[in-house]
């Protein structure tokens, strides 16, 4: 029996989503920020509410392109955008336990 994964199906993520509750405090979001840019070179940018406009850049580096977008939104939640290639390179970085999540002083670990 053939084994089923992305890689025999020829699937490819191409946004991936996560959302926390009550994690809304600035000084979390800058740290997950900095830790994603920091550590794996993901430009950081803010966004407020539930709109797709870019509110604030958070880091940068124009040599690259994979994307973190962090939506503060009204319901005391955060939701964190990968889109595109930024997914992939997190799913890869999932696949190899490369985040160290203790790090991140998310509220369920």
């Amino acid at each position: 029996m053939q084994k089923l994964n992305f890689q025999t199906q020829n699937l490819k993520i191409d946004f991936i989503t996560l959302t926390v509750q009550h994690f809304d405090d600035e000084r979390n979001i800058l740290n997950l920020a900095n830790y994603f840019y920091r550590s794996f070179g993901f430009n950081c940018f803010l966004n407020t509410g539930n709109y797709k406009k870019i509110v604030e850049t958070l880091f940068q580096d124009l040599s690259t392109k994979d994307t973190l977008i962090i939506r503060n939104n009204y319901w005391k939640q955060i939701v964190f955008e990968f889109p595109g290639q930024s997914a992939n390179k997190l799913y890869q970085l999932l696949k190899s336990h490369d985040i160290d999540w203790n790090s991140l002083q998310l509220p369920f670990l």
